[in-house]
């Protein structure tokens, strides 16, 4: 049964609540197999600004935020065969995707996959995505309008969000999902991979979500640090992937 290795397993499934508050950009994946040295995945981008309460005489939540990010799949000795393009998105923007779900995938210690029909016993904890289930992807933001810029790259492909300069209608930083998808292809085993994922432009925002100056921000870094606090993962993380028999 092939088996889909996660190392580190940073996803936003298996961190726990203080772990998941405490980083600003988190990253989630659904995925298939299309072809036996194929690999489909959906990822799922989050910007998830960390809230701080200050004040002596009123309290108001302040916020660590970015303003962009940076997702780098790369398909070690293979290549990205389709992915989601550039785009610019407004601050109404909603999007809906679905795709029927073509092989089992199982998660758990790692992400087991089968092709036929019947399902092995789950092991404790495991999660089972059927045949036949469909995704629905919904992506909606509550920022004002924000770029996407897709690189296509040797082995795989590059992208880059980020809020483009000027006036903000709600927000100057990014705060919701966005929804990626490429395929990958090798030639041959193994099927084996790289996700980089790193914010960009980390900063405070005063209570009004406009940004406070760069002082302001190192200070504040340093003084939730003294207090105990202090943010995960700033110049981001990678996990690796592989597609292994068990």
């Amino acid at each position: 049964m092939p088996v889909l290795v996660l190392a580190p397993t940073k996803l936003l499934k298996y961190l726990y609540t203080k772990a998941r508050d405490d980083c600003l950009l988190l990253v989630d994946i659904v995925p298939d197999r299309p072809g036996p040295t194929e690999l489909q995945l959906d990822l799922n981008l989050i910007f998830n600004p960390r809230p701080i309460r200050f004040g002596l005489v009123s309290e108001a939540d302040w916020w660590f935020g970015s303003t962009g990010a940076e997702l780098l799949l790369e398909a070690i000795d293979g290549s990205a065969t389709h992915y989601s393009g550039a785009s610019t998105i407004p601050v109404k923007y909603r999007m809906v995707r679905t795709r029927p779900q073509t092989a089992v995938f199982k998660f758990g210690p790692g992400i087991k996959q089968k092709t036929s029909q019947s399902e092995a016993e789950l092991t404790f904890g495991s999660v089972s995505i059927p045949i036949g289930h469909e995704h629905k992807f919904e992506t909606e933001f509550e920022s004002a309008e924000r770029t996407l810029e897709a690189v296509k790259m040797i082995h795989g492909v590059r992208w880059v969000v980020r809020l483009p300069r000027g006036e903000r209608a709600i927000r100057d930083f990014l705060l919701g999902n966005l929804f990626l998808e490429a395929t990958c292809a090798w030639s041959a085993a193994p099927l084996k991979g790289v996700i980089h994922v790193r914010p960009h432009d980390i900063r405070l925002f005063k209570p009004d979500q406009r940004p406070a100056s760069k002082a302001a921000s190192l200070l504040a870094r340093y003084t939730c640090w003294r207090k105990g606090f202090k943010l995960q993962h700033t110049s981001g993380f990678t996990i690796n992937f592989e597609v292994a028999e068990a």
